[in-house]
């Protein structure tokens, strides 16, 4: 399964078909709607799976990676374009490319967004997508693959700390995505920590 995965995410950056804004913008723009039509599938997936309350879900997870999503629609354009800049002789300017393929880990505190606000960093970026959700929130997991399964470019691999680390051997990824949120309310302690594993390129 990963190894299709990676084959098939390969195939699909190779073939630049990721890398048109106008595509990228189509699958965000999709993931907005998959996100509001079932956003109480989801919290009903977290609840199950974590015993979260809904409207902890729908700010948390939901709300953050449709915002996410409005601000890459609102800027991709200008972040894609070339950038000019001077030269002795002529024109010249910076033009940016999508690095590959993208990996994301997905964690299980926040299973919706610390998975899919990585997908849509990657998209907005140009990269196909790989994505390893927690298999510690199995619902969410389910979850997960049935709405990235309605995207071109985007596949999903479930499986545990084996399937993990056969994606991590993988030489094909451009980034690699994992965020693990820790929070820690005792009194004097320090404010919740974010760490992002270093990329392997």
């Amino acid at each position: 399964m990963a190894a299709s995965a990676i084959a098939s995410a390969t195939e699909f950056f190779d073939a630049r078909r990721s890398r048109p804004v106008e595509w990228r913008k189509a699958q965000l723009e999709k993931l907005d709607g998959l996100l509001r039509d079932n956003a109480m599938v989801i919290c009903k997936a977290v609840a199950k799976d974590l015993g979260r309350h809904d409207f902890t879900t729908l700010g948390g997870d939901v709300l953050i990676v449709l915002g996410e999503i409005a601000n890459v629609l609102s800027n991709v354009e200008t972040w894609a374009a070339d950038e000019p800049v001077e030269a002795a002789n002529g024109k010249a300017f910076v033009r940016k490319v999508p690095k590959g393929p993208a990996l994301v880990i997905g964690a299980y505190n926040f299973p919706i967004q610390l998975t899919l606000s990585p997908v849509v960093a990657a998209l907005s970026a140009g990269c196909s997508v790989v994505v390893k959700p927690s298999e510690l929130t199995p619902t969410c997991a389910a979850t997960i693959d049935a709405l990235l399964s309605k995207l071109e470019g985007v596949y999903v691999v479930q499986g545990g700390p084996e399937t993990t680390g056969a994606l991590l051997d993988s030489p094909q990824w451009g980034h690699v995505f994992y965020v693990r949120v820790h929070f820690s309310w005792l009194p004097g302690a320090r404010p919740p920590a974010l760490t992002r594993m270093r990329a392997r390129l």
